[in-house]
């Protein structure tokens, strides 16, 4: 069964495809008129369908634009069209002269139907790189210390971040009897609260220590670098990982690399 968001957008498609009978069309443009949000979903997407032209409908056959609905819905992507809305209109000074708004309506399409799929590209790229499988297992030498790291480890395997950070905080204060392999989840928990230069910094400890696993730091701060989208410090870490065939994810490092050429 369809939910409301496809059976809106089969609706939409059904109208920017010309194949609506006149009763659909009357019930259509009724929606629009009482569904403020539904009537600039429709704005936008004849938009791009007017910016695509003929191939508009087989870009949507083609690619997966469940991440680009979000993203046409978002506030970001909003804030964007009222602002290059604005500027279109202000350079409107006539309103026989609408072409300028035209253009930008044109770029309001286009720009967030790049700048969507691109988000969503690079998303599902991490996702596609990143395992929980290899995340370590943590087992320290002293009773206490393995009681606090394996809170650590269900906090953060529960997704309570800011909990797994505050353990994490604690756990490594004054403590020099400890398995490095607790940088990774003081690292990623960063990484997910979106704190990647403290990320970058757990990680280069882990890089740094004399743990036999040591190069899973590198590993994990490629994984940084392609969340903040830093394609240059990405590529060097890829580049360095690849320096040794023992070093941990080695393959996917490789395959990465690939990906982004």
């Amino acid at each position: 069964m369809l939910d409301n968001h496809e059976k809106n957008q089969h609706l939409i498609d059904t109208y920017l495809n010309g194949t609506m009978t006149s009763e659909e069309l009357t019930s259509f443009n009724e929606l629009i008129r009482k569904d403020e949000h539904f009537a600039n979903e429709v704005n936008l997407q004849k938009q791009l369908s007017d910016h695509f032209n003929d191939n508009y409908t087989e870009i949507k056959s083609t690619v997966n634009t469940s991440k680009l609905d979000e993203y046409f819905r978002s506030d970001d992507a909003k804030n964007i069209k009222s602002i290059i809305e604005k500027v279109g209109g202000k350079h409107t000074p006539k309103k026989t002269f609408k072409f300028p708004k035209a253009i930008a309506a044109s770029l309001i399409g286009l720009f967030i139907c790049v700048a969507g799929y691109l988000q969503f590209a690079r998303n599902d790229l991490y996702q596609e790189y990143y395992s929980e499988t290899d995340m370590p297992s943590l087992v320290s030498r002293g009773n206490n210390n393995q009681e606090l790291s394996h809170k650590i480890v269900i906090a953060y395997q529960n997704e309570a971040f800011n909990e797994a950070k505050n353990l994490y905080l604690n756990f490594t204060i004054d403590n020099e009897d400890l398995n490095e392999n607790v940088y990774i989840y003081g690292g990623m928990t960063y990484l997910k609260l979106k704190e990647y230069d403290k990320s970058l910094v757990e990680f280069n400890k882990m890089t740094q220590s004399n743990s036999i696993d040591n190069s899973k730091g590198l590993w994990f701060s490629a994984l940084v670098y392609l969340k903040k989208e830093d394609s240059l410090k990405l590529r060097e870490t890829l580049k360095t990982i690849l320096k040794n065939p023992e070093n941990f994810n080695y393959k996917k490092a490789k395959e990465l690399l690939d990906d982004l050429d």
